[in-house]
């Protein structure tokens, strides 16, 4: 069967929240999570990228190695499960594409707000804060 890698931060309240999850409904276990602050693994997959570019944004690998990061990658994510596919396919409207990649910036961008006001650390040494 066919694997995506998706490297993801897992010092976010929101990432790993959503890896738990997009892991519950990956059935067939297709999805291998990486934390971007492993750089051993991080390296396997994504060798030309580094922490500081990936800390932007989710990113995945498909079977194909094609790669696809913030919105997009959620919207690979979502076609390689049978119960987010139908999403997969709304995500595919006019507009959608646009929409989906503007509110996940803007997610993206003040995740850690939702560390602080769930009282969880923002990353070690403050080296990974979000402006």
């Amino acid at each position: 069967m066919a694997m995506l890698v998706v490297v993801y931060d897992g010092e976010c309240v929101v990432c790993t929240g959503i890896k738990r999850v997009v892991a519950a409904l990956d059935w067939r276990k297709r999805i291998r999570w990486v934390d971007l602050h492993d750089a051993c693994q991080r390296a396997e997959v994504f060798s030309g990228l580094d922490q500081a570019e990936m800390m932007g944004q989710i990113h995945l690998q498909d079977e194909r190695d094609n790669e696809y990061a913030g919105f997009l990658a959620i919207r690979r994510v979502f076609k390689a499960l049978p119960l987010t596919y139908p999403l997969w396919l709304l995500m595919h409207l006019p507009g959608m594409t646009q929409l989906g990649h503007f509110i996940y910036c803007f997610i993206a961008k003040h995740r850690y707000r939702v560390n602080r006001f769930l009282g969880r650390p923002v990353c070690d040494l403050g080296t990974c804060r979000l402006n």
